[in-house]
């Protein structure tokens, strides 16, 4: 699993949440994930990997299993009814 950290918030030099872009492949999970404890390390020395070390400390399992759901999801044939205009669809 890949991750980004593509914004943060923060009260008074403490970083209180992150939204993340996470993928697995081609699939993406982007959210917001809210820290129940905020990382202790100085504003001005924090970088993008922390971030995304806090993340997936607190949220990683929980985003790898709905990027593995999704992917599953996509591998489920789909029925399609023949009276409806039939599409494309590529297989991933």
């Amino acid at each position: 699993m890949n991750c980004r950290i593509l914004d943060i918030q923060a009260n008074e030099g403490v970083i209180t949440a992150a939204k993340y872009l996470c993928s697995i492949g081609d699939v993406e999970s982007e959210g917001w994930w809210y820290f129940k404890e905020p990382g202790n390390k100085d504003f001005a020395e924090v970088v993008e990997a922390d971030v995304i070390a806090w993340v997936t400390a607190e949220a990683g399992q929980m985003i790898q299993t709905n990027l593995e759901n999704q992917i599953a999801a996509m591998k489920v044939p789909k029925a399609v009814a023949p009276w409806l205009p039939q599409t494309f669809t590529p297989e991933v």
